[in-house]
């Protein structure tokens, strides 16, 4: 039983497994040097902090990619769906910045105002002499870890704070600011920053606006259950001796085709709109990704209709199980 359960949670990959999940990452690589390459293009242009919000967002993108190939070529596979839906996340974001003004109008000061907002809150946390930190007090002492540890504290609070409200205040960001206000106290809460402008009241109204609602539905509700650390049975357990439940290895390579096809797909969109909005003398470098990243994408849905062709006999597999008490192994 001992020398079983090593197996189970071994996190060692054979020769043949290394090889894939590196041509997988190396994909992914690419696609980084690529979003690299569009952000010093656009940051080398030069702007003013209006066009901050697109270049962070893409950035940020890529981020999310760079550590999904990171995790791939480990064959760590569950992690890189929180990366996944954070990275869709990201991607409406961007879409919906870029629908204006090539993300440098409105929407960019509203964003910019929702992110002063919110590190101000933060901050005030810190702040000895503030409610905020008085109910933060409150909270370590309840908190069976922390409740004789020192609070949070940040000596240049009010500075900080000071200045976040003189940018508030001040000429580029003062109507977005009285909007912020409008739009808290008509929600009832603290706004999304694309809520600002009469903007979409949710993720899900966002990804419509941005022309894509099922890729909200599929994708995005898909990997939720990841994120809130609920997803503990798909792909964890298989039934090979029919009731008898066997635990899946720690390290499974099913989704690496899959989360890499994710990436490419999510990617190339990202990179087209951003091509055509900021850098569009980028185009070249652009095409050389997609004549490398479409043949190799096409080559990852093939994979991807087989596993669902496995998924679906899973799913077979546990309703005969519920049939029968399982025996654990």
């Amino acid at each position: 039983m001992e020398t079983k359960r090593e197996t189970i949670f071994s996190r060692a990959l054979s020769a043949g497994d290394k090889v894939q999940l590196k041509e997988l990452s190396s994909a992914l690589d690419c696609t980084v040097d690529l979003g690299v390459a569009l952000l010093e293009a656009d940051f080398a242009t030069g702007g003013n902090e209006l066009d901050l919000p697109p270049i962070l967002f893409l950035k940020n993108l890529i981020s999310n990619i760079d550590g999904i190939s990171v995790l791939v070529e480990n064959s760590i596979m569950e992690p890189c769906n929180v990366l996944l839906r954070t990275l869709l996340e990201n991607f409406f974001s961007l879409e919906y910045l870029l629908e204006d003004k090539a993300g440098s109008g409105q929407r960019s000061r509203d964003f910019m105002v929702w992110d002063f907002v919110e590190r101000r809150k933060w901050v005030k946390k810190g702040d000895v002499n503030s409610p905020e930190h008085g109910r933060l007090a409150k909270k370590f002492k309840q908190d069976k870890r922390l409740y004789d540890s020192p609070v949070m504290s940040f000596p240049m609070a009010d500075k900080i704070c000071e200045r976040i409200d003189k940018g508030l205040n001040g000429e580029t960001y003062r109507e977005t600011w009285l909007e912020y206000e409008r739009t808290r106290k008509i929600k009832r809460k603290t706004p999304a920053w694309y809520s600002l402008s009469n903007g979409p009241g949710s993720l899900e109204e966002l990804a419509a606006k941005v022309g894509y609602p099922a890729l909200y539905e599929i994708l995005y509700r898909g990997f939720s259950s990841s994120s809130h650390g609920n997803n503990i049975v798909p792909g964890k357990i298989s039934f090979p001796d029919g009731p008898q439940v066997n635990l899946e290895p720690l390290r499974d390579k099913t989704l690496a085709a899959s989360t890499v096809n994710h990436c490419l797909q999510i990617s190339n969109l990202a990179f087209r709109t951003y091509l055509k909005k900021r850098v569009p003398f980028m185009e070249k470098n652009y095409e050389e990704w997609v004549a490398y990243a479409y043949p190799y994408s096409t080559q990852l849905n093939n994979e991807v209709r087989e596993m669902v062709k496995k998924d679906d006999q899973w799913l077979l597999d546990k309703m005969e199980l519920n049939k029968r008490p399982p025996i654990i192994m």
